[in-house]
């Protein structure tokens, strides 16, 4: 059913063939600019509502649009700055909690990443990471705790095993 809609979706977002809200009403081209969001159009759904101004609440949807389409592109400072300067609008509190969680795993701070990542559920596919982390964290205890033996401490290796 979730298909068929999102598919729905990309084609009313195709049918649409607004090139610019100057021609428009306001409160039409807002309304497309959230069309094209929802339509995961970020780029174009940025510059609608670039073009909105003030209307509404459309600086901030401007912002989080390029945030989106900063995660998409796996630019993450750019997303984290955008995201920071909406906070709290829609779910960019979500999106930092996520790119804290990434930057914790890519720290090699597997358990504070776990535990960021159990807190979004399944929010782009956190539970998939905690999954993958389950079974990374004793991998890497072990990895560590015979680091520990081969220096020849017994007493830490112990304890980590323990």
């Amino acid at each position: 059913m979730m298909k068929k809609l999102s598919i729905l979706a990309v084609l009313l977002c195709m049918a649409l063939t607004l090139t610019s809200c100057g021609s428009r009403d306001i409160g039409e081209c807002y309304e497309a600019a959230q069309l094209y969001l929802g339509c995961k159009d970020y780029a174009y759904a940025a510059e609608l509502f670039e073009q909105l101004g003030e209307y509404a609440d459309s600086a901030d949807y401007a912002l989080y649009a390029r945030a989106l389409q900063a995660v998409e592109e796996e630019n993450f400072a750019l997303a984290r700055a955008n995201f920071e300067a909406v906070n709290p609008f829609k779910s960019s509190g979500r999106y930092l909690m996520y790119l804290d969680a990434r930057d914790e795993e890519a720290d090699g701070k597997l358990e504070d990443a776990l535990a960021l990542y159990e807190q979004l559920g399944s929010f782009m596919g956190a539970n998939q990471a905690v999954e993958r982390l389950e079974k990374a964290i004793p991998e890497a205890a072990i990895k560590e705790g015979r680091a520990l033996m081969n220096k020849g401490d017994y007493v830490a290796a112990r304890e980590l095993f323990l």
